[in-house]
């Protein structure tokens, strides 16, 4: 997936600040990053992103150019304007590219499955998830969607973007997100549908997982569509107005649901009707 941001980042050169494109290559990593008054400002969603944020970073720039929060380039003399480094190039467009080039250990493991009603019902809010786990990295083109779905309180086992060609593995055609239940997978379809502008036809949401298939190939054009399709998906949840609201609706009708099992199908609708509800009257 690296060649496909790559070349996500290249089709948007001409027309954003290489601040702007480090802020796109922080959020294909999953960072919550955006700009703000001309300054790059990343949300620390998880206690161990300003880790992991800077030893990005460090390797991306050699530990020269950026503060670990991303936030200033003041070079190694001080002041806003970086000194010459990174072979020459801007530092900023420099460390934009480098930061989808650093590579991780494999996909991470985030938690545990648990099925039941009782479990996703009685564990209340859920955690965000880490950029990196255990030493491993989420996968570059599932990590923001992941990251989105884990604040709005879905509990994801795993994202991976799928074995693309290579010496040590087989192809696989798709990207996919694996929940711990399927009340979290019917919590994500919901949440996608009505917070996140909807999903393109031919994701597939399974029983715990939802396929991403690379229809246009695995190529870097063809990825790079995949990668558009979830940064979309992805960056319309985070950019909600109404992010709480869609996080209490599922409280609301876990509340109204009580212990007993419901239909899944009831449940789904009756999340549908609490998000909508919650979103319009806020």
């Amino acid at each position: 997936m690296t060649d496909a941001a790559t070349l996500w980042l290249e089709t948007r050169g001409s027309y954003l600040s290489p601040r702007e494109l480090l802020a796109e290559a922080l959020l294909l990593r999953g960072f919550h990053a955006r700009i703000e008054s001309g300054r790059l400002r990343v949300i620390l969603d998880h206690p161990s992103d300003r880790a992991a944020l800077k030893g990005i970073l460090d390797l991306a720039t050699d530990g020269r150019v950026l503060r670990p929060d991303g936030s200033e380039s003041p070079g190694s003399g001080g002041g806003d304007a970086p000194e010459q480094g990174l072979e020459g190039g801007d530092p900023w467009l420099l460390a934009a590219r480098s930061v989808i080039a650093v590579e991780h250990a494999g996909c991470a493991f985030l938690s545990t499955s648990e099925d039941s009603w009782s479990q996703f019902r009685t564990r209340g809010r859920w955690r965000p998830s880490p950029v990196v786990a255990e030493g491993k990295g989420l996968d570059l083109g599932v990590a923001l969607l992941v990251r989105a779905l884990c604040l709005l309180d879905c509990k994801v086992i795993q994202g991976c973007d799928g074995h693309l060609p290579g010496p040590d593995c087989e192809v696989d055609g798709e990207a996919r997100i694996e929940f711990a239940s399927p009340w979290d997978a019917i919590l994500a379809t919901t949440l996608v549908k009505v917070g996140g502008s909807g999903s393109p036809p031919h994701w597939q949401w399974a029983y715990r997982t939802l396929h991403v298939p690379h229809v246009a190939g695995c190529d870097a054009g063809g990825l790079a569509r995949t990668l558009g399709d979830l940064q979309r998906v992805a960056r319309a949840l985070l950019e909600h107005p109404q992010l709480g609201m869609l996080r209490r609706a599922r409280v609301r009708v876990l509340g109204e649901n009580g212990a007993r099992e419901p239909n899944p199908e009831a449940f789904r609708a009756a999340l549908r009707r609490r998000m909508l509800s919650e979103t319009t009257d806020a």
